[in-house]
């Protein structure tokens, strides 16, 4: 007999563990079954010499290659587990590890990308079927039921092409904001948390930073000093965390924070307190997260752009620059320095922020001021054209995003732990 069920997976394979966990909480409730979820390595590391002829094993990867789930389905399976995974690559090293197995592809991978999108969507849509499998056999859903839930998954599609049909005004949100905030932080309540800990992972993939992730109300006992840009997931609550989630957004306005909420869109209280709101329809059958995770992940490109954009006069000047220096005769200080005052301008506004580290800035000003000082006459060879060049392509390097590269970049190594067995 099964007793638990224990979801696996690393980065955004454990959040897509955690939502299938949940999901699978939701249909299997009366069974009195533990349901869990960990990542592969923490489960390897505390699983002590345990049985586990009672555990089914749902591990879930793109891959299926990687180190630390591969390695707890080879521990799990020789204490007893029964393994059925959820995976993308057809005969990957998984598939054969596995005593069964649900593939979310037809033959052809969904995706092959560090910063999974579709994979992560096909993955929580195999757990809610697996859910509801499991649901009839077990006779904790009645048809009736069951045929309410499928109908949920089925509209999915349709309500993610709603959201995207907002892709504009989504993305005026994060050019507003994204560029302005050093700080960055994400909160969720309940299954917000999926989409909240999903789209934090997207942020640092794209935007290249190190940004927390907390309960809602864990944050005003944490980090408000920071006073930090907060996406806050709330489209799937109950009446009593609305409230609550509406006082800790006020809070975090009060901190001097900047709240951006992701709600339901026949949701109107974060309205009046939130710097801003990204509204999404409701999905159903416990899928709401996922509409705000799509939202979540649109603002991420959105903000990667931004700050991206905002490069710009950094990089006209290094194409003045890289003139001046293939053809010194060209060289001009005045309109250097007015080219160079256009990026510096860009820092005082406040856009670089988010991006530019204070000693990129002061290096550029403090190069402005030696030419500043200089004859008028001064030449190319005598005007450290190649220090400006250095720092430039520095600040560039820290603000551009290569968000095509992120995105396309296949997953060929993958590295883990190497904790031996027992």
């Amino acid at each position: 007999p099964i007793r638990r069920i224990i979801c696996v997976g690393q980065g955004t394979a454990a959040v897509a563990a955690m939502a299938v966990a949940r999901l699978l909480r939701r249909t299997l409730a009366d069974t009195g079954m533990s349901i869990e979820s960990y990542t592969g390595s923490e489960l390897i590391g505390f699983m002590g010499d345990e049985r586990m002829d009672d555990v089914f094993l749902i591990p879930v990867s793109q891959s299926g290659t990687t180190t630390d789930t591969n390695r707890v389905v080879d521990l799990c399976r020789d204490r007893g587990a029964w393994v059925n995974c959820i995976v993308n690559r057809r005969n990957s090293p998984l598939v054969q590890k596995s005593d069964s197995h649900i593939y979310t592809s037809n033959g052809r991978d969904v995706e092959m990308a560090v910063a999974s999108t579709k994979a992560f969507y096909s993955q929580i849509a195999a757990g809610k079927l697996l859910s509801l499998w499991l649901a009839d056999v077990l006779g904790t859903l009645d048809k009736a039921a069951i045929f309410q839930e499928i109908t949920a998954l089925e509209g999915l599609p349709g309500k993610i092409d709603k959201v995207l049909e907002n892709k504009e005004s989504i993305a005026e949100v994060a050019r507003k904001y994204a560029p302005v905030h050093r700080y960055w932080a994400l909160v969720g309540n309940g299954a917000n948390c999926v989409a909240a800990q999903e789209v934090r992972i997207k942020l640092s993939e794209l935007c290249y930073k190190s940004i927390p992730c907390d309960v809602t109300e864990d944050k005003k006992h944490i980090d408000l000093s920071t006073e930090p840009l907060t996406l806050v997931m709330a489209s799937d609550l109950p009446e009593m965390v609305v409230t609550d989630t509406v006082k800790e957004t006020t809070i975090f306005k009060a901190h001097n924070g900047s709240p951006i909420v992701f709600c339901a869109e026949d949701e109107d209280r974060f309205d009046r307190v939130a710097e801003a709101t990204v509204k999404v329809p409701r999905a159903g059958g416990g899928l709401n997260f996922v509409l705000e995770t799509v939202a979540g992940h649109w603002w991420g490109v959105s903000a990667a752009k931004a700050i991206d954009g905002h490069a710009e006069p950094f990089r006209k000047a290094r194409v003045l620059i890289g003139e001046m220096l293939e053809d010194t005769a060209t060289f001009d200080r005045e309109k250097l320095l007015v080219a160079l005052n256009e990026c510096n301008e860009r820092i005082a506004s406040g856009a670089t922020d988010s991006a530019l580290p204070a000693r990129v800035a002061a290096a550029l000003a403090n190069y402005m001021l030696w030419l500043v000082n200089q004859s008028r006459a001064i030449q190319a060879t005598e005007a450290r054209l190649a220090d400006i060049l250095t720092i430039l392509n520095k600040a560039i390097e820290e603000m551009t995003r290569p968000i095509d590269t992120i995105r396309h970049q296949a997953k060929t190594v993958t590295v883990g732990i190497s904790r031996p067995q027992g």
